[in-house]
């Protein structure tokens, strides 16, 4: 069984999940519903992935790597709804400036873990 406590990229897009949901208290209600949702459910679908490559068999790499890369993934559409919700004034720069530090801490933790995979393209 697998401690979540224990894997620094769950903790990460935790908090990261956390911050945003504190922040979509400030939405416009046309954004909150949409936009707004729209970042949830991909932090959440990151933060799934990660759990699920964590919770992998180390004999099954390219399964864990497979995981890892639609974390990726996530991350990268997340990104681009932050900076969206963003210039769409859904919150204040330094709000944005707080989720993108946080989205780009965790795409590094989640490239360095996929390149120390073996046999990971």
């Amino acid at each position: 069984m697998v401690e979540i406590n224990d894997i620094p990229i769950i903790t990460l897009l935790y908090q990261l999940y956390a911050t945003f949901h504190n922040s979509l208290k400030n939405f416009p209600r046309v954004e909150r519903y949409s936009l707004g949702a729209d970042c949830q459910k991909t932090i959440l679908a990151a933060l799934r992935y990660s759990l699920l490559a964590a919770s992998t068999n180390a004999k099954l790499p390219g399964k864990k790597s497979d995981y890892l890369r639609q974390a990726s993934a996530e991350l990268d559409i997340l990104k681009l709804l932050l900076k969206l919700a963003r210039d769409c004034h859904c919150y204040p720069n330094q709000t944005y400036q707080q989720l993108d530090s946080l989205t780009q801490k965790a795409g590094k933790m989640l490239g360095g873990w996929l390149k120390s995979i073996p046999n990971s393209p």
